[in-house]
């Protein structure tokens, strides 16, 4: 599984779930509401399963479904069961054992111990992902469909109580827009002093397996080179750019910087202090705001808005 991610698992009800994870109000409201159904709903681990199930951020995918066989199996079992996805990563998703057997290796199928024919299978969207571990509704993946989030303005938002769980919304905001995209990115980390914007910037660096991120509150601009994609060839070499305004005192100290050599290019431009861009603007670039609210000394309201 990828770094970050936990691998779902599928339970009887919510009492059972309620073993496995913390179930907080969100989670409640979510369960009575919307399950059994094409959800799967993320909550804190009570690190009750094997290693390697939970996610590194303790976090874990619960889902409850409406088919009577997997039900039973639980029943009997008398715990929850995996239920990672059937297609190799990029292969046609299975609606019936044969698309599976064509799609994978003997040596892949040699480590299967049952396979259960169900026949043919209703082609449907895949699960919506639901976030309700930071106590509001985060859309992680959706088909189609999208619920509200704390900030209604906010394409994702969360409350965190510690560095961990800013880092793990950090790793939120990565996978649902970042991860898969070839555009040219800004990200504009607003907050006052100790807000934990670098933070938050050294989480996303993570995703990139970037570990020695400096802050550049002195430097101004730091460069890291990452690639995407299998190869290290010059097609898919990246620069994630970490930029600190905080130094910047008027326009013609912005325009010296040359800022817009990075934006010829699809790199990922991290910039704190975005109010000291004094109107500069970078046309054709994909905008995220993301604004920090210091509520205590580790309590923060973290929302991520589009422009």
């Amino acid at each position: 599984k990828r770094e970050g991610k936990a691998i779902t698992v599928v339970v009887k009800d919510k009492e059972m779930a309620s073993e496995y994870v913390d179930l907080n109000q969100t989670a409640l409201d979510f369960y009575d509401n919307y399950l059994p159904g094409y959800y799967s709903v993320v909550s804190t681990s009570k690190e009750k399963f094997a290693k390697g199930v939970s996610s590194e951020y303790k976090t874990q995918g619960v889902r409850i479904i409406e088919n009577e066989l997997i039900n039973e199996i639980i029943e009997i079992l008398g715990h929850p069961i995996t239920s990672t996805s059937a297609n190799s990563s990029g292969k046609k998703t299975p609606y019936h054992i044969d698309d599976i057997l064509d799609n994978t290796s003997k040596a892949q199928q040699s480590k299967i111990d049952l396979f259960i024919d169900g026949g043919q299978l209703e082609k449907r969207e895949t699960s919506i992902v639901i976030d309700t571990s930071f106590d509001n509704i985060n859309v992680l993946r959706s088909a189609n469909y999208e619920l509200p989030s704390l900030d209604s303005n906010a394409l994702i938002s969360a409350k965190t109580s510690n560095e961990e769980e800013s880092a793990r919304f950090a790793w939120n905001f990565y996978q649902k827009f970042l991860h898969n995209s070839e555009e040219r990115i800004l990200v504009k980390l607003q907050g006052k002093m100790g807000a934990g914007k670098t933070h938050f910037v050294k989480a996303i660096a993570a995703n990139l397996a970037i570990e020695d991120l400096t802050s550049p509150t002195y430097t101004l601009i730091e460069e890291y080179d990452y690639s995407k994609g299998d190869t290290a060839d010059f097609k898919n070499k990246k620069l994630l750019l970490h930029i600190d305004l905080w130094r910047i005192e008027n326009k013609l100290d912005v325009e010296e910087l040359n800022l817009e050599k990075y934006f010829e290019r699809a790199n990922l431009i991290c910039l704190e202090w975005p109010e000291n861009l004094h109107g500069v603007e970078f046309n054709d670039t994909k905008t995220y705001t993301i604004q920090f609210e210091v509520v205590d000394l580790e309590t923060r309201n973290i929302s991520v808005y589009e422009k």
